[in-house]
């Protein structure tokens, strides 16, 4: 009966973690956040007072995009509000892993569902577990950055997620924070800026808006730079603590620009873009230097973490990982994240090590040692799975139920177009 009671306590204690307490103070700057994207994507997007603003649930949207060998993609959010072409339902299937991503943009996906890299890297693993062994639920949600992702957890806490996958992109998550802390302070930027960016968007908008509009803010606003990577910081040392008391394994994965990746696929516009700017080499470096100076932090801080930089640099190919309309993650780009993710296992209170290097059509064939942990004595053994995982925090081990069987996947060429609008995605 006590035993009962107590865990009767817990779940009713996660699930007012999720709910802001009658006596909290509102957040001003996350709403005002809120209402911006909902002026813009109110089809896309709802209010949400915990997270500020979350996928309107139960949509099918399709979406033109010659770069894709279907011509078109299609938007569909499940009923949960997640990036699903199937229901997630609440309990967890016993014996299952369950892995819980978000992002902004870039993890939300500018692909079909079955091409994201959450859907991939499930299907990899469940080529090596068995289907229904392992769940990878796609959270991710355009505009999200620092001030959403633990809000966005503990939204979600009652689904029991085993390890938490936080992807944060390097293009614009900092600036995204400092505007944050700009509403929070009840100030602005000024309209001189964005007028400049609306200009540069006729030359490249792609470029504009998924790494060159931080570049600009930064190099306009220095003293914000040193602020918003505080935030950062402060934001993601709190989403480790409520990690560890939720006994969950948080890994926070470090997404690089097109532009750091792969600039002589579109040099021209680049080119054309960054002197309109006045965009010196060190301007350019900004990005850079702010997701290597995070990657020192998380190293620091002992949370498990992947700057995916330099591995997505060695297996990019003709076809490019990024699309070159507007420079999110293409098709391309998420299935060697995943197959990346699959191959590297961070060690704790370090960086992650590096490994085989990915990129072959099908696919990796080494144990995702990120997902096996052992030896903690807070850690709690995952129910029913077979192997040695578990979830909580302790050592690297391999764990090699979730090996992956040879994982297919064809390459396609990316062919260019005119502009379209991707839902979730506002200019």
């Amino acid at each position: 009966m006590i035993k009962g009671l107590r865990g009767l306590l817990g779940l009713l204690s996660a699930a007012l973690a999720a709910v802001p307490s009658a006596g909290a103070a509102p957040d001003r700057a996350l709403e005002a956040i809120a209402s911006e994207i909902l002026a813009k994507e109110s089809g896309y997007y709802q209010a949400d007072p915990v997270v500020g603003f979350v996928h309107r649930p139960s949509q099918r949207i399709p979406t033109p995009w010659p770069e894709h060998p279907a011509g078109s993609i299609e938007v569909v959010i499940n009923g949960q509000g997640f990036r699903e072409d199937r229901p997630t339902k609440t309990r967890k299937a016993a014996g299952s892993l369950r892995i819980l991503v978000t992002g902004d943009s870039h993890t939300d996906g500018v692909v079909p569902n079955r091409e994201s890299f959450p859907n991939v890297l499930e299907a990899a693993l469940e080529r090596g577990t068995g289907a229904g062994k392992v769940e990878v639920i796609n959270g991710g949600v355009g505009h999200y950055s620092f001030q959403n992702y633990g809000r966005f957890l503990k939204r979600h806490l009652s689904l029991r997620p085993d390890v938490f996958v936080v992807a944060v992109y390097s293009g614009n998550d900092f600036g995204e924070a400092a505007h944050y802390l700009e509403l929070a302070e009840g100030r602005s930027s000024g309209k001189a800026y964005l007028s400049r960016l609306s200009q540069a968007e006729r030359i490249n908008g792609g470029a504009v808006w998924q790494a060159l509009n931080q570049v600009v803010y930064f190099k306009s606003f220095p003293a914000m730079a040193g602020r918003a990577r505080a935030f950062a910081q402060e934001r993601l040392r709190e989403l480790d603590r409520l990690c560890r008391q939720e006994r969950i394994r948080l890994l926070v994965v470090l997404l690089p620009t097109k532009l750091d990746v792969e600039w002589d696929s579109d040099q021209e516009r680049l080119d054309r873009v960054r002197d309109f700017l006045g965009l010196s080499d060190s301007d350019l470096g900004i990005n850079a230097s702010l997701r290597e100076g995070l990657a020192r932090w998380l190293t620091k801080e002992g949370i498990p973490h992947w700057d995916a930089t330099a591995d997505l640099i060695k297996v990019r190919g003709k076809a490019g990982l990024f699309w070159k309309h507007d420079y999110h993650l293409g098709t391309e780009g998420h299935r060697h994240l995943a197959y990346l993710l699959l191959e590297r296992g961070p060690a704790e209170a370090e960086p992650w090590k590096p490994g085989r290097t990915a990129g072959s059509a099908t696919g990796p064939t080494t144990s995702a040692s990120w997902l096996a942990t052992s030896g903690s004595s807070t850690s709690t053994a995952c129910r029913g799975t077979a192997g040695s995982w578990t979830s909580g925090r302790g050592s690297a081990t391999s764990s090699s139920f979730l090996r992956p069987a040879v994982f297919a996947t064809s390459r396609a060429s990316s062919p260019t177009g005119p502009c379209w609008v991707w839902p979730g995605i506002s200019r």
